[in-house]
């Protein structure tokens, strides 16, 4: 069956003294790879990291187009705080569909990544969040302490309408990418955001597409949903 590497500290040190790329000082390597057990955890990491190579990749192809990584992001942004749970941390909230309880609750993206486009003569630069969706987590929960899709879609809306993503990362706009394994399963988020979601954020801040077909045809491929089902492409 595959094999998953993961980096000890001697890999790390390597990593940092040959090639250049800085890590974590505080990330004690080889202790935080030996408590990976669960299969379904490497799937979502590696599923993550999918995505956003192929982004990467694509992009050389396509003049005028640059992909700009994580690192990249979070050096043009403003420092976190230490006590943020996360880096990409959005610090959200919203009214819960039962419209009595107001949630503060963290967003947290899988990934995030800028696409600049130059193709028109015009510099327009793109925020991208990922969200691989495995399948584990439900769409719609009745409780709002338990995590579900859902409640990732509220929480990008408060960051839309309070202007979080701009005071965080830079740039006033952005879309997330829900990439997920199942074809079926995209309809049950769609029907989600148009039953509870739709007044809140426009649908063309999410776009959503399936596993298969991105390895396959590549994600720059018309491959895209927006959260009124109509098909979207990524560059714009």
């Amino acid at each position: 069956r595959p094999l998953v590497h993961s980096l000890g500290n001697e890999g790390a040190r390597y990593i940092e003294e040959q090639i250049g790329i800085e890590l974590p000082s505080s990330v004690r390597w080889t202790d935080k790879n030996n408590k990976v057990r669960r299969p379904e955890f490497v799937s979502h990491t590696l599923g993550i990291a999918d995505v956003l190579l192929g982004l990467e990749h694509e992009s050389r192809d396509l003049d005028g187009i640059s992909f700009y990584e994580e690192r990249d992001v979070l050096a043009q942004a403003p420092p976190v705080p230490k006590t943020a749970p996360s880096p990409l941390s959005l610090q959200t909230e919203y009214l819960w569909h039962d419209h009595f309880t107001q949630v503060k609750r963290n967003t947290v993206p899988d990934g995030v990544c800028i696409l600049t486009d130059e193709r028109t003569g015009e510099r327009f630069r793109s925020l991208l969040f990922i969200e691989f969706d495995g399948n584990s987590m439900p769409v719609v929960r009745s409780s709002w302490q338990q995590s579900s899709i859902v409640q990732k879609m509220y929480g990008y809306a408060d960051a839309r309408d309070r202007h979080l993503v701009k005071g965080r990362f830079g740039l006033p706009n952005f879309r997330v990418l829900f990439v997920t394994r199942d074809h079926a399963r995209i309809d049950t988020m769609i029907q989600a955001y148009q039953e509870r979601c739709a007044e809140r954020i426009p649908a063309g801040a999410f776009l959503f597409c399936d596993y298969d077909d991105l390895i396959e045809q590549g994600v720059f491929a018309s491959i895209w949903r927006n959260a009124k089902g109509e098909p979207q492409t990524i560059l714009l």
